[in-house]
């Protein structure tokens, strides 16, 4: 099996310490971080900081263990592990069990679910991405809505963001920093023809596959414009780093502002730094107004001249001196990378992420080693590290019926747990006062509602 990457990077849990503190969870809490360190169980803290010691260190045992074996079911899909959190959602990885694929669930922070706009955004973003069928652009296939909750679900991408890709301020090869700007603007393309704009153009929501492909992702500010703008007047949206100058003077998203934050990309992914800098964002806003930046040429000397017009071009203050669309961007990447590109795009794209470390020897069993070797012929591969294909096919069947079996013992597990905790929420109610047992229970029958 190949080794899965986040989809969104890294999610990092909020502190356990009120849990450590209970007296007997400390080592329980050691060995399931990752699962009980989690928003949803942390809200029950200060309901369980109310109770008497007795029944303390039992209730929590008991969710705690809820917390580490649960499986959460959103209509047909699976609730796996956590593998982001960003401002406004959080993202699982999932199941969706009727069609036996892996899914991304995006799922909405609750304290902005009370919030009638963000809602709205929220529900924008998956119609915007629902009328948005192309292969570089990260696939919706469901909307749910459920006890004030709302879960997007979504095409789940193997691989790693453009982010995380160009951590430790290196660029990527030209041929490959090409590859992602034009698979960008196929995407654009895309969304521009039919009236949307992304106004979030920026290298964490520019994903890459361990298949080779680029997506693009979160539609969480586009705006479509067919419909009312929900942005209120004066209100700056986008990445500080990557947002055009017209914004800056109150100006309204346009294709134009998609192409320029496409051309500042374009600019770090080949001299692996940003364009404009500063201590402060009035910093960064000023040097961005005039436009104050390293020609890219002086920071990557082996770009070459006509690659550095197209970025001039891209970034340039004036709106209409940028390209008027942005298919005509697109088809001088493509030929820029017809100039560069041996063999297959996707099999380049591969062969870079598999030098990279983040493609394994088991996933490039699937693939067509001529290719890769004929895209990048200075990659190093072993054929002894190969599993060839139908091994792999067997390990899979494996791993999917130890899957079922476990989640057998997983839903055991959680009833057996349920029925002890309602066993004692029964006791306590004689002896403790019926209104902390109503707090301690609420939770829990929300939580564990599918």
């Amino acid at each position: 099996m190949s080794r899965s990457i986040p989809a969104h990077g890294t999610a990092r849990p909020p502190p356990c310490e009120p849990f450590e503190a209970i007296d007997g969870l400390g080592e329980f809490v050691a060995d399931h971080r990752q699962v009980v360190c989690r928003p949803e169980v942390a809200q029950v803290v200060d309901t369980l900081g109310k109770a008497p010691p007795a029944a303390l260190s039992a209730v929590a045992v008991l969710w705690l263990r809820m917390a580490s074996t649960r499986t959460r079911i959103i209509g047909t899909t699976r609730l796996e592990a956590p593998v982001a959190q960003g401002g406004m959602a959080e993202v699982y990885r999932g199941e969706q069990k009727t069609l036996g694929r892996r899914v991304a669930v995006k799922v909405m922070l609750p304290d902005l679910a009370k919030k009638r706009d963000m809602v709205k955004r929220f529900r924008r973003e998956a119609r915007a991405l629902a009328n948005l069928r192309h292969e570089n652009i990260v696939a919706i296939h469901d909307l749910v809505e459920k006890n004030n909750q709302h879960f997007m679900i979504m095409e789940y991408v193997d691989g790693i963001d453009l982010h995380e890709l160009l951590k430790g301020g290196k660029g990527a090869p030209l041929d490959v920093a090409l590859l992602v700007a034009a698979g960008v603007a196929r995407a654009l393309e895309h969304a521009h023809f039919r009236r949307v704009i992304h106004r979030d153009i920026k290298p964490s929501n520019i994903m890459v596959s361990l298949g080779g492909d680029v997506k693009l992702a979160d539609f969480g500010l586009a705006k479509d414009l067919s419909v009312d703008d929900l942005t209120q007047a004066g209100i700056v949206l986008g990445t500080p780093s990557y947002i055009a100058p017209e914004f800056l003077k109150g100006a309204r998203a346009t294709q134009h502002s998609d192409i320029y934050a496409l051309g500042v990309v374009l600019y770090e992914c080949i001299s692996g730094t940003r364009p404009f800098r500063g201590e402060t964002t009035t910093q960064l806003f000023a040097a961005i107004a005039k436009g104050d930046r390293p020609r890219l040429r002086t920071v990557a000397p082996d770009c070459p001249r006509a690659v550095e017009k197209i970025v001039d071009r891209c970034m340039d203050n004036d709106p209409d001196k940028r390209w008027g669309r942005v298919s005509e961007l697109r088809k001088e990447l493509e030929q820029q990378l017809n100039r560069l590109l041996k063999g297959s795009p996707s099999a380049r794209m591969v062969a870079y992420l598999y030098d990279r470390g983040y493609a394994t020897p088991d996933h490039l069993a699937t693939l067509d080693i001529a290719q890769l070797t004929e895209a990048d012929p200075s990659i190093e591969l072993s054929l002894a590290d190969i599993v060839p294909v139908n091994d792999v096919e067997e390990l899979e069947t494996d791993e999917e019926s130890n899957a079922e079996e476990t989640f057998t013992g997983t839903g055991r597990r959680i009833l057996l747990a349920v029925a002890v905790l309602l066993a004692i929420g029964g006791l306590t109610a004689y002896s403790l006062e019926l209104r902390w047992t109503d707090d301690l229970l609420a939770p829990a029958r929300s939580w564990l509602e599918p």
